[in-house]
């Protein structure tokens, strides 16, 4: 097992362009971890506002200005 990469899947919500679908998640969890915030991504070709080109998140809950060490995983 490698507790340090995850894939989580994500279905894709009713009445959006992605119903029916079922979107991976990829969450790495550096060694740093707490003091430094996981990096989640989405599959490169993935479209949303707040989806960077190339997968990256856009969210400054992960950022590492913006990232806390006492937010959890959860």
């Amino acid at each position: 097992k490698d507790r340090n990469n995850w894939v989580v899947w994500l279905p894709g919500r009713k009445g959006s362009l992605y119903e029916g679908a079922v979107i991976p998640i990829t969450i790495t969890i550096p060694l740093g971890y707490p003091k430094e915030p996981p990096k989640v991504a989405l599959p490169r070709d993935f479209k949303h506002i707040h989806v960077y080109e190339g997968g990256a998140i856009c969210m400054p809950i992960v950022d590492q200005d913006y990232w806390k060490p006492t937010r959890t995983m959860h």
